[in-house]
């Protein structure tokens, strides 16, 4: 063999090792392509107590890939992840049970099985459910937003549980938000706001904030079959857990400074923040306080309305406060 047959030979040898080389490799990234993460879907939540539930999931499909870990996940917001709370349930394929702990009474979650392997983590279809009441209640109900509403029997009474939220009126006409100071503390109409306009964060989950106006307008703010609560309301309401020395019986057990709130009435009031005229109050952390639909006399229109202030002392307050603050709201059962 001449030299010049010699070379060719070896490169003809060279590009035929390579060829078969990136056959190899296209064939291994063909193999590893064919991978994906699991496929699953969330079994029916069952069991639900106040504080537990059990579901769990299928794994109909591990990918291709073991399984690295199972469970279920959930949160207060949709679309929970693998970063909010999770259960551990194994690593096979096929179904699993999960029980899911240290839930609080009461209380509205969202939750969907996940399993992952070296692929990623895919996740079943989302389900939601809500724990069971420790209280008496009248059931859930609905305001013409379409928001849903906690119950609390007290006493002969049935209270909202959660501060009124509505944007509407009953009959279905708007209520303007307003955020600008100057503008709030010179309306003579119904308005709402979020505290601090929602820049800050007791927004959504307080309730709305609204003028007496509001409270007052003859659309009627409170869901049909429900009212306002009157200075009696809370007056008898405060009876009803022990007397005006008693707020430690209406406040939830978290949100407040300090940690000897009871709520053994399960009113679960929270600090909500509040408006006086256009300026919001600069400690929300240790106040709530509601409208009464009773002015201090009917005969003056811009004269003095009562409500009922909770602070982190114990004594429940009615007092008076002008017409153009604004403060949350709580219904009472017709």
């Amino acid at each position: 063999m001449n030299k010049i047959t010699r070379h060719l030979f070896l490169i003809a040898t060279s590009l035929i090792l390579l060829n078969c080389a990136n056959e190899d490799l296209n064939q291994t990234e063909i193999e590893e392509t064919n991978f994906t993460k699991p496929i699953l879907e969330t079994l029916t939540i069952t069991e639900i107590t106040e504080f537990t539930a059990v579901s769990g999931g299928n794994i109909t499909s591990n990918g291709g890939k073991e399984i690295i870990s199972r469970g279920v996940c959930w949160s207060l917001n949709t679309l929970p992840t693998i970063l909010d709370n999770i259960t551990s349930d194994g690593t096979e394929i096929g179904e699993f049970k999960s029980s899911i702990l240290n839930l609080n009474e009461d209380t509205n979650y969202y939750l969907r099985s996940y399993a992952t392997n070296s692929i990623g983590t895919s996740y079943g279809n989302e389900l939601s459910f809500r724990t069971n009441s420790l209280f008496p209640n009248c059931g859930k109900i609905e305001d013409i937003d379409g928001n849903i509403y906690s119950t609390v029997t007290i006493g002969d009474k049935c209270w909202m549980k959660e501060n009124l939220s509505t944007s509407k009126y009953r009959n279905g006409d708007d209520i303007p938000q307003v955020q600008n100071s100057s503008e709030w503390a010179s309306l003579k109409t119904g308005a709402w706001c979020y505290f601090e306009n929602g820049n800050g964060t007791l927004v959504t989950d307080r309730g709305k904030i609204y003028n007496w106006y509001a409270v007052n307008d003859s659309r009627g703010l409170a869901p049909e079959g429900w009212q306002v609560s009157s200075y009696t309301d809370f007056l008898n309401l405060s009876a009803s857990v022990g007397g005006l020395e008693s707020a430690k019986a209406l406040m939830s057990k978290s949100g407040w400074v300090g940690n000897d709130q009871t709520n053994s009435s399960g009113f679960s009031a929270i600090p909500t923040g509040t408006r006086m005229g256009g300026t919001f109050s600069s400690s929300p952390d240790g106040r709530a306080e509601w409208w009464t639909t009773t002015k201090k006399s009917s005969s003056q229109v811009n004269s003095d309305v009562f409500t009922m202030f909770l602070n982190n002392e114990t004594t429940i307050r009615i007092v008076e406060q002008d017409i153009n603050n604004g403060y949350t709201v709580r219904c009472i059962k017709d």
